[in-house]
């Protein structure tokens, strides 16, 4: 029993994890979206990688729908179970000053040599 590919049009809010986006001739793997506010989605894709769309974006999917299995698609089940967490601003802010912390530190060392 295998399930029928098809090509499908999805918007930002329609895309589903698994769903298979071409861009630049390459496939990307839907592994997870959420809503970034403003009609914006954020798609991130098993490679790591992502990308923001507006909600009005037209965008060409291929999913497969396995018989006998809810709507899920086909590689739901080989997919990581967690998107790769992205860091808030405050721990982005906190990597930037202690990184200058630490760059002032080497620097007055070096100079007290």
């Amino acid at each position: 029993m295998t399930g029928q590919i098809r090509q499908v049009e999805v918007d930002g809010a329609s895309i589903r994890r698994g769903d298979v986006l071409t861009i630049g001739e390459r496939p990307f793997v839907v592994l997870d979206h959420a809503s970034l506010g403003d009609g914006e989605f954020g798609i991130t894709f098993v490679t790591g990688e992502s990308l923001s769309v507006r909600k009005a974006t037209a965008m060409t999917a291929l999913r497969t729908d396995v018989p006998g299995m809810r709507s899920r698609t086909f590689w739901v089940s080989r997919l990581p179970a967690h998107a790769h967490a992205l860091p808030t601003k405050g721990e982005i802010v906190a990597q930037v000053v202690v990184g200058c912390a630490l760059v002032v530190a080497i620097g007055l060392a070096v100079v007290a040599r």
